[in-house]
C-alpha cells in the first residue's frame, strides 16, 4: 500500500550543543555532544519503545526495518536525549503525530513522547522510507509502528540529534556465528547482505573498502588463529566498532596483551597459566542499574531491569579490579551493582580524540540473551550497536545525500574464493524475513529466538 506525506509545514534547523554542563567530543561517550533540530511536518518518527511492543514483547524488526532503511539509502538521525536522567525519561516530548504504519490513523491526531532513542526520517525522504517498509513486510516481517509529525500548534518541537547515520551497518562475526547471527535473523538482518561470517578471516574486516562497521565474537577462547586480536584493535583502531561477549571479552584482551597491544585496558594479571586479563570474573548476578542512560548502547525498556538467560563463563566482571585499569574519561563500566558489573564500554585505547564516532568496544557478560521478559534487553544492547555508526575509512561506504540516489556497488568478499565479487546495492534477491508473531502454520511463536542449532 502506498501512503502520501503532505507537507504542510516547513521548520527552521538551528544547531547547538547539547544539554550537558560539560559536553564532551565523543557521542558514545559520557557527557556526549548534540545538534539540536526542530521536527518538520511530515517527518516520520519510528518508536524506539513500548510502542512497537507485540504483546509486551518489543518487535525486534523495527531494528531490521532501520538496517533496510539505511542499505536502501534513506536518510534518518538518532535522536537520544543527552544527559537525561532516569530510566524512562523521554526523547521527544509532546509532539502532535497520527500514526501511518502499519495502518493509517490520519484522522487522529495525538500528542506523545517519545523514550528510549527515536528514530526520525526526514520529510524530503518520506516517500523513500515507505518503498523500504512495503518491500520489508512483503518479506514477512512483523510490521513496525511509524508516526508522521503534524502542524505543531504550540511551540515547535525541538529534539537532540545524537547520530546522523552515514553508513550502511555492516557485520562481520568472527568465531562461532551461530548466537550473534540468531540475533541478527529474528530482527530481519540478511546474512551474506547485512551481516557475514567470517569464521577466523579476521583480515577482511582491515580492508576498508570492504566497509564492516561492527564486528562480533560471542563465547571464544580464541585457541584458534589467537592472532584475530591483533586484527580486530587494528580495525577498531582505524574506526570501526567491536562487540565482544562472554568469554570473548577476556580472551580479546588477553589476547590483545600477549601481543603488546591493549583494547580497553592498560595492565594486566593473570588468570590462569595460559591467559592474563584485567577482567576478572565476578559473582553471578540478574540485574545492575543504569549508570548512562543517555548513550545509545542503553536505549532500551530500562525500567523492566536486565538479566540473561544463559550464564556462560563470563557471567559479570569484578568492579573492585577493573578500577585503575582503564581511563574512566575514555571507558565506563555499565549494569553494575557496586560490587559486579555486567557490561563495558568506552573508545580503544589511543584512539583519535579529534574523532567524534566509532572506536568503540563494548563487552556484554553472559551467553545469550532472549526475547523473554527482561534478558531482551541484552539483545537490544547488541542490536544497538549494531546501529551505533563508526568512523568511515574510505568514502565509498558512505551514504549518499542525495535523498533519491542512484544504484551504487559494493565490494564484498567472498569467503569461500577469497575473490572479491560484486553485489548490487540495495539488493535484487529474493529475502524471506522470519515473523515473530506467526509462523508458517499461523501460531503465535514463543518469545525465545529462533535457533540455529
Amino acid at each position: 500500500m502506498w501512503f502520501m506525506i503532505t507537507i504542510l509545514l516547513a521548520c527552521s534547523i538551528t544547531s547547538a550543543l547539547a544539554k550537558c554542563s560539560n559536553p564532551g567530543t565523543h557521542g558514545d561517550l559520557p557527557n556526549p555532544p548534540s545538534i539540536m533540530e526542530t521536527l518538520e511536518v511530515g517527518d516520520l518518527v519510528i518508536p524506539m519503545d513500548s510502542k512497537q511492543d507485540i504483546d509486551g514483547i518489543f518487535n525486534l524488526h523495527t531494528y531490521g526495518f532501520i538496517v533496510h532503511l539505511l542499505w536502501g539509502d534513506v536518510n534518518a538521525s538518532w535522536v537520544i536525549k543527552a544527559c537525561k536522567i532516569g530510566v524512562d525519561a523521554n526523547d521527544i516530548d509532546g509532539v502532535q503525530v497520527h500514526k501511518i504504519l502499519p495502518e493509517d490513523s490520519s484522522s487522529m491526531v495525538e500528542t506523545l513522547d517519545f523514550s528510549n532513542g527515536a528514530i526520525v526520517v526526514p520529510q524530503e525522504s518520506a516517500a523513500a522510507a515507505m518503498e523500504v517498509y512495503n518491500a520489508f513486510i512483503e518479506k514477512g516481517a512483523d510490521p513496525p509502528v511509524v508516526y508522521s509529525v503534524q502542524v505543531q500548534l504550540a511551540a515547535p518541537v525541538e529534539v537532540e540529534v545524537r547520530h546522523k547515520f552515514v553508513d550502511k551497518p555492516k557485520i562481520g562475526i568472527l568465531g562461532d556465528s551461530k548466537i550473534h547471527a540468531t540475533v541478527f535473523d529474528d530482527a530481519g538482518l540478511v546474512e551474506g547482505i547485512h551481516y557475514h561470517a567470517l569464521g577466523t578471516d579476521a583480515e577482511l574486516i582491515i580492508d576498508p573498502k570492504n566497509c564492516f562497521t561492527l564486528v562480533s565474537n560471542s563465547h571464544d577462547t580464541l585457541t584458534i588463529a589467537p592472532e584475530r586480536a591483533s586484527a580486530v584493535r587494528t580495525f577498531t583502531r582505524d574506526g570501526g566498532n567491536f562487540f565482544a561477549q562472554d568469554s570473548a571479552a577476556v580472551t580479546y584482551e588477553a589476547n590483545a596483551l600477549n601481543q603488546g597491544v591493549r583494547f580497553l585496558f592498560s595492565a594486566s594479571e593473570c588468570m590462569s597459566d595460559k591467559m592474563c586479563s584485567p577482567i576478572k570474573k565476578g559473582e553471578k548476578m540478574s540485574t545492575g542499574e543504569i549508570s548512562q542512560p543517555d548513550l545509545a548502547l542503553a536505549q532500551f525498556n530500562q525500567t523492566i531491569g536486565f538479566d540473561y538467560a544463559q550464564g556462560g563463563r563470563w557471567n559479570s566482571g569484578d568492579s573492585s579490579f577493573a578500577q585503575g585499569n582503564y581511563d574512566p574519561s575514555k571507558a565506563y563500566l555499565e549494569l553494575s551493582d557496586g560490587t559486579n558489573f555486567k557490561a563495558m564500554a568506552g573508545t580503544i585505547i589511543d584512539y583519535s580524540p579529534s574523532r567524534q564516532t566509532g572506536g568503540m568496544v563494548f563487552y556484554l557478560a553472559g551467553r545469550s540473551y532472549d526475547q523473554c521478559g527482561n534478558s531482551i534487553n541484552g539483545v537490544r544492547m547488541l542490536l544497538n550497536a549494531v546501529l551505533i555508526p563508526s568512523y568511515k575509512r574510505d568514502s565509498s561506504c558512505y551514504l549518499p545525500t542525495d535523498p533519491n540516489p542512484t544504484t551504487r556497488t559494493l565490494n564484498i568478499r567472498s569467503r569461500k574464493s577469497g575473490n572479491i565479487r560484486k553485489k548490487a546495492d540495495p539488493p535484487t534477491e529474493t529475502i524471506h524475513i522470519r515473523s515473530r508473531k506467526s509462523g508458517k502454520s499461523g501460531k503465535k511463536k514463543s518469545c525465545l529466538l529462533n535457533s540455529r542449532g
